[in-house]
C-alpha cells in the first residue's frame, strides 16, 4: 500500500527522496534498492526517484536552504559510522554484510523478547533508558540479553563513534583475560553488580550470559577496555540525561548538537530536520543561538 500511493504521487508529477535510516539499512543493498525502485517509478514519470544514505539538502538559495538527515548517526546507539558511507563488512569469510549497530542487537535480543508482556517499551526512548529502567525495575533479561547490557555499559562512557582502531594495541583487553569473571570484576555500579550476581546465579542464565561474551570479538574488547573507566550509573542512564560530545560543552542533546554543527559549517542553511528522535525537538520554540 506504500509503494502503491508513493507511486500515484509520482504518477501525479512529484519526485520523491528516500533518505535511509537505521532500520531500513537494507535499502543500501543494490539489488534491494532496485526492487524498491521498480515498486514505485512509474515508467517515463517526470519526477525523480532517488535515494540517499545519509542527508540530502532542499533549496539552491544562499539563505533559507533546509537541510534534511534521519538523524540516528547522532545517536551512539544507532550510529553505523562514516555517515552511511561503508555500510557493509566482510564477515571474514569473504562475504560482505550489512553491519549492525548496537539498537540493532538491543531491539533483536531484548526488546523483541520483552514487547509481549511489556508493550509500553517501545514508546521508551532511547535504549539507555529502557536499560536503566529495566534494570532499577527488575525488568527480565536474558543472559544474552545481559551481556549485550554490560557491554553497554563498558561503552555508554565512551564519545560517539569513536573507533576502536585509534587505540594502540596494549590498550586493549588482555586475551587472557577475555572472560565473564573479569568483565564483571570491572562492572563500577554497585547496583548493576549486584543485580547480575543475582541473575547469574541461575545455571541457565549464567551459561547464556557466558556464551553471549564469548561472541564479542577483539574491536567489542578493546572498545569495552577503552571505557572502563567511564563507566555510567544505572541512576545516570535511567535519567537519560544527555552527555555533551565536545570537550568543555555544555550539556545538550545529540540531535540539537548535530543540527548546530550542521548550520555552524554552512550558514546558507536555517533549517535541520531529523525523524530518528520519534519525538518533536521544535526550533521555533526553542532556536539555536550560534555564535
Amino acid at each position: 500500500a506504500v509503494f502503491a500511493r508513493l507511486r500515484a504521487f509520482m504518477e501525479a508529477g512529484h519526485s520523491v527522496t528516500i533518505l535511509v535510516g537505521n532500520h531500513d539499512i537494507d535499502l543500501l543493498w543494490p539489488d534491494v534498492w532496485a526492487l524498491v525502485f521498480d515498486a514505485i517509478y512509474p515508467p517515463g514519470a517526470a519526477g525523480t526517484l532517488r535515494r540517499e544514505a545519509y542527508s540530502v539538502t532542499v533549496g539552491t538559495a544562499a539563505r533559507g536552504r533546509v537541510y534534511i538527515e534521519h538523524g540516528h548517526e547522532r545517536d551512539p546507539e544507532n550510529c553505523f559510522g562514516e555517515r552511511m558511507s561503508n555500510p557493509f563488512g566482510d564477515d571474514g569469510t569473504g562475504t560482505m554484510r550489512l553491519k549492525r549497530c548496537y539498537g540493532t542487537l538491543f531491539v533483536d535480543s531484548i526488546y523483541n523478547q520483552l514487547e509481549g508482556e511489556r508493550w509500553f517499551i517501545d514508546n521508551v526512548k532511547p535504549i539507555s533508558k529502557v536499560i536503566g529502567l529495566g534494570l532499577k525495575n527488575d525488568l527480565f533479561y536474558t543472559g544474552g540479553a545481559l551481556a549485550l547490557i554490560v557491554k553497554f555499559f563498558f561503552t555508554g562512557g565512551l564519545p560517539p563513534k569513536q573507533l576502536a582502531t585509534v587505540l594502540d594495541d596494549a590498550d586493549t583487553w588482555p586475551a587472557g583475560q577475555r572472560t565473564p569473571g573479569a568483565l564483571l570484576n570491572e562492572v563500577k555500579d554497585d547496583n548493576l553488580r549486584d543485580y547480575l550476581q543475582e541473575r547469574l546465579a541461575n545455571p541457565q542464565v549464567r551459561a547464556e550470559f557466558n556464551a553471549g561474551v564469548a561472541r564479542f570479538n577483539a574491536e567489542e574488547w578493546r572498545e569495552m577496555r577503552a571505557g572502563a573507566d567511564k563507566q555510567p550509573t544505572v541512576q545516570a542512564i535511567a535519567d537519560d540525561r544527555p552527555r555533551s560530545v565536545l570537550l568543555g560543552a555544555e550539556e545538550e542533546d545529540y540531535y540539537r548538537a548535530g543540527a548546530r554543527e550542521v548550520m555552524a559549517l554552512d550558514p546558507g542553511i536555517s533549517t535541520v530536520v531529523m525523524g530518528h528522535t520519534h519525538f518533536a525537538i521544535d526550533g521555533l520554540i526553542n532556536p539555536l543561538e550560534l555564535p
